[in-house]
């Protein structure tokens, strides 16, 4: 038996004093109950720390005195998120009668402590969830939830598995479903036409250019885009023998356009494009349609959507990162602040910070050639207006060599 691990304390602590580890602040309701212990036990096998408030002596106390203790309980919740470094948000349809969940995320928010949380069926879609808990990532499957807590536990997920990780799936599932290439497809067409306009545009453009930056973002807009328009690339990876031969070919196309950049550029009318230039750290700045990097090489590609976009799932397969696991793991780049994860990911999502077409002329045509490919997955007709006529004819041409 795992002794529960609890970094609840009788005293405010000054958070430098508290041990340099994961602390995790488990919100949830009352009826929620079972499915909060069945989440700390998940904790507990793994050796991450965390507030649950069955385990506070000051929260029961509190509880039991009702309206008399409210004072008390409000200070037992704030102790406890102060001495928290995360806080996982447990919700279901239940959830939308508590007053202390929304408290307990909007203290953690305003402490700038980060918020994921775990969805349960009864809540149908992201669209049944507040729009302040939408910023979070939303796990929905026991599987999500034990990689984002194996993190915590510096990548410790071994321990978890059998009667533990069953005890989330009388809850949850425990997988996320497989997408469809389709989905992929749709989303990643939708994606691109938002590239296409100038709301967007200004939305993505760069807030300093003095200085280099791997990762120039604040996340949102981008990582949602950099979601859709890469999820279809890695699926590729991991899809083998599970789609079509047909959709096979078109995906294998529409990973390999990104390292068609250079060719793409030299196509008529050629573009002039030199990202290897001296000091191009700076000359990107300068002069972004010639010296900023709109492309990758097929190793650069794999590693990082290997990286990024490909996990392993419970039963040891790979599987395609969903949307919040991604989510989650932008912010925490950002969060850390490590120069390795910034470059890494940063390369990959280069060509988005600051896009225009204007600026980014050679990823553009990237984008024209996955998008012909995407509209054929879909046994449809790319429509005009996204791209000019020449680089449509141009994204036809390539897309039938493939």
């Amino acid at each position: 038996m795992v002794e529960p691990f609890n970094v609840y304390s009788p005293v405010d602590v000054p958070a430098g004093e508290l041990p340099a580890l994961p602390r995790v602040f488990v919100s949830h309701r009352n009826l929620d109950k079972p499915l909060a212990e069945a989440v700390t036990a998940v904790l507990d096998r793994l050796g991450v720390h965390y507030w649950f408030d069955r385990d506070d002596v000051d929260s029961q106390a509190a509880a039991a005195l009702g309206m008399v203790g409210d004072q008390q309980l409000v200070h037992a919740i704030e102790r406890g998120v102060r001495h928290c470094t995360h806080l996982l948000g447990l919700l279901s349809a239940a959830t939308a009668g508590s007053w202390w969940v929304p408290y307990e995320i909007g203290f953690s928010r305003s402490a700038r402590i980060p918020v994921s949380y775990l969805v349960l069926p009864s809540i149908r879609s992201m669209a049944g969830l507040p729009e302040y808990v939408r910023l979070g990532a939303n796990f929905w499957s026991a599987d999500e939830l034990v990689r984002w807590a194996g993190g915590l536990a510096e990548g410790r997920r071994g321990g978890v598995d059998g009667a533990v990780a069953d005890g989330l799936t009388g809850f949850v599932p425990r997988l996320p479903p497989a997408p469809a290439v389709a989905e992929l497809a749709a989303r990643a067409v939708a994606a691109i036409g938002l590239l296409a306009t100038p709301a967007v545009q200004a939305t993505l453009a760069l807030t300093r250019t003095d200085r280099f930056q791997w990762l120039p973002s604040a996340g949102g807009l981008v990582r949602d885009l950099a979601y859709d328009l890469l999820a279809p690339p890695a699926f590729h990876d991991v899809a083998a023998g599970t789609i079509s031969a047909r959709e096979e070919a078109l995906l294998r196309s529409v990973a390999a356009a990104p390292t068609w950049h250079r060719v793409l550029a030299q196509a008529a009318p050629a573009l002039s494009y030199a990202p290897d230039v001296e000091g191009w750290r700076y000359e990107r700045y300068r002069n972004p349609p010639v010296h900023w990097l709109q492309g990758l090489t097929p190793g650069q590609l794999q590693e990082r959507l290997h990286r990024f976009f490909v996990v392993d799932d419970l039963d040891g397969r790979s599987r395609l990162a969903t949307r919040e696991e991604f989510k989650e793991e932008f912010d925490r780049v950002l969060r850390d602040g490590v120069t390795g994860d910034e470059r890494s990911l940063g390369v990959l999502l280069n060509p988005l910070f600051g896009f225009t077409p204007a600026d980014r002329p050679v990823y553009w045509r990237v984008l024209a050639v996955q998008y012909e490919l995407y509209h054929r997955i879909l046994g449809t007709t790319a429509p005009p207006g996204v791209f000019d006529e020449p680089t449509s004819a141009l994204a036809r041409r390539v897309a039938d060599r493939g």
